[in-house]
């Protein structure tokens, strides 16, 4: 398996080959030999891990090697290293507000059921609720009208503070030069 991992290296661009090529030999020796006590099937699924990422990396550095530094996204990079674009905490919270969310939708249409068909009266007139009378490109124009009028209020706030030179207090020194 060494005599593959090696030969395999030869994919990645000479020098990322020569400053790098080396300790990933040690590294995959040393793993590989770990390895060796576990079962068929560890040993198969770490061999399919190693190459996997190995020709993986070998086509991100390429590209990097033809067409800059700048060409392969943070997004790949962080895909490759197996980290997160959000904390963890973070992707908690969005799913937590998710499910509230739904909930909230599920409680409201239970609600506005209880009213169809109902009457009442306001200043000597009969009004009926019907369910039907809000569709959903009124319901979707009011959001998406809602959503732009705050965005475009926190635009104008931060823009504005920004003018201010509020920006500026972080390098403000507020104690004396000793």
């Amino acid at each position: 398996m060494g005599t593959l991992y090696a030969w395999l290296l030869y994919l990645y661009p000479p020098q990322f080959r020569r400053a790098f090529g080396e300790e990933m030999t040690l590294v995959f020796g040393e793993v590989n030999a770990a390895v060796g006590r576990d079962s068929l099937a560890e040993r198969l699924a770490f061999v399919a891990r190693e190459i996997s990422g190995l020709l993986s990396g070998a086509c991100t550095e390429q590209a990097r090697a033809l067409f800059g530094s700048n060409f392969a996204s943070r997004r790949i990079a962080m895909i490759t290293n197996l980290r997160f674009r959000f904390p963890i905490v973070g992707i908690s919270f969005m799913t937590l507000t998710l499910g509230c969310v739904l909930f909230a939708i599920h409680d409201a249409r239970q609600f506005a059921e209880t009213f169809v068909g109902t009457t009442y009266d306001f200043k000597g007139h009969t009004y009926a609720y019907h369910a039907d009378r809000i569709s959903f490109f009124q319901t979707f124009g009011f959001a998406f009208g809602l959503t732009v009028v705050c965005a475009v209020v926190a635009w104008a706030v931060l823009h504005s503070l920004h003018r201010s030179g509020v920006h500026r207090l972080s390098e403000a020194q507020t104690w004396p030069q000793q």
